[in-house]
């Protein structure tokens, strides 16, 4: 690839970095596997991987070095399944990127996970299992441990609300 094309290539990926989720900058379905996921990782390394462009322009380094960031910061993120589960709830609720730390919806954080609204030890250990499930795609497991979870926390609102925004967006999953 020449230095024009390059730099085509680098724009129009700077164009779309900050309103791309982690599946549509991996060129993954949301249902992917961890096989999938690493397949991909790779397929975007070889294009983005500043070792690969050290010869370039600083600025071209710069911006790919950017990107490349973004894509090994969604790898992390989709290959550990409590990650996912966590950022699958918060891209459900509009943010585009995800944050151990938490915030907002701003796509410099994400919404609580299950596990963190729950009050009790034993909630907190079946929300935890329910978001491991559903990063995996096992439905019916995640109902259950949800179930588990809403038993040991008595009633929880925000927690059952959270678990069924989760639940419908795999569902959609499935059927898209």
């Amino acid at each position: 690839m020449n230095e024009g094309e390059l730099r085509a290539l680098v724009d129009s990926w700077l164009k779309i970095l900050d309103e791309s989720n982690y599946y549509e900058l991996l060129g993954l379905l949301e249902i992917a596997g961890d096989e999938a996921i690493q397949l991909a990782f790779h397929k975007f390394s070889q294009s983005f991987h500043p070792d690969n462009h050290r010869k370039s322009p600083a600025d071209v380094r710069q911006d790919v070095t950017h990107i490349f960031k973004r894509g090994a910061e969604a790898y992390r993120v989709l290959r550990d399944p409590k990650s996912r589960a966590a950022y699958d709830l918060a891209l459900a609720q509009g943010a585009l990127r995800y944050s151990r730390s938490g915030g907002g919806r701003d796509g410099q954080g994400t919404e609580q996970g299950l596990e963190a609204l729950c009050r009790t030890p034993g909630g907190r250990l079946h929300a935890r299992k329910a978001e491991r499930a559903l990063s995996e795609g096992n439905l019916e497991e995640a109902k259950m441990e949800m179930h588990h979870a809403q038993t040991a926390e008595c009633i929880n609102i925000t927690l059952e609300n959270k678990f069924r925004e989760l639940l419908e967006l795999a569902v959609n999953k499935r059927i898209d």
